[in-house]
């Protein structure tokens, strides 16, 4: 009767007790296994973010600069500059009434600018010649001289005529600047003076991103496509 008794006893309260604690233990290891690989996941995950957006945003830029005829002036500035970073440039010699006429219009004209205050990179150019009124088209035909581009005190003017458009090349843009956004947080330009060489002046760039607390920061460099000489008149 005591084996049958014995055969057939079950667990005690301290067994169960200890069962359970053993049983929470194990779990709680397992939830922060999970959540340690959740989070190295999510890195992972914003680390190529950042690098893909940065990217595409670095090979914008080169594209854009190595398209450019010559470089008028230029703010070298920081990667963590207070003050807007900029380069002006001749962008084109398109303008449809004169195009290849070796005049530099003021349509033909662009400027890349990093905004601290936005932490964007913008770009400045004319909209489409197309999409022109016919004061637009007009005013994007004058001819400046090549030293009103090469002053500073010119950009804001630029930036204000009327067939110019501002197009965002990375950054929030005009929206509240959310953390969830690429942020360019700076830029530099520098510019290899060649005058008097056959060499095509050469540029180059450095862009700083962040995103969630991921910083990322891009150099690079491009050879204008010409001409080797400063444009006239």
């Amino acid at each position: 009767m005591d084996n049958r008794r014995a055969k057939y006893r079950g667990f005690t309260v301290v067994e169960l007790a200890m069962g359970l604690v053993i049983v929470s233990m194990i779990t709680l290891a397992i939830a922060g296994i999970m959540t340690a690989v959740a989070q190295a996941w999510n890195d992972q995950e914003m680390n190529q973010s950042i690098q893909v957006q940065a990217n595409q945003v670095y090979a914008r830029v080169q594209h854009i600069l190595s398209s450019a005829k010559y470089v008028a002036q230029y703010n070298t500035g920081s990667l963590n500059s207070s003050s807007p970073v900029y380069i002006i440039f001749w962008r084109a010699d398109d303008y449809p009434a004169s195009p290849n006429d070796e005049t530099v219009q003021a349509g033909e004209m662009a400027a890349i600018v990093q905004d601290p205050t936005t932490n964007t990179l913008w770009l400045y150019e004319a909209i489409p010649y197309s999409q022109m009124t016919a004061a637009q088209y007009a005013a994007a035909g004058t001819v400046y001289p090549w030293s009103y581009w090469t002053n500073p005190a010119n950009l804001a003017a630029f930036q204000s005529f009327n067939f110019i458009q501002q197009t965002p090349l990375g950054g929030p843009g005009n929206l509240s600047n959310p953390t969830y956004y690429l942020q360019v947080n700076g830029a530099t330009f520098y510019v290899y003076s060649l005058a008097g060489t056959s060499q095509l002046p050469i540029i180059e760039f450095a862009l700083s991103f962040s995103r969630n607390n991921q910083t990322l920061d891009l150099y690079g460099s491009t050879t204008l496509r010409g001409p080797s000489t400063q444009p006239s008149p």
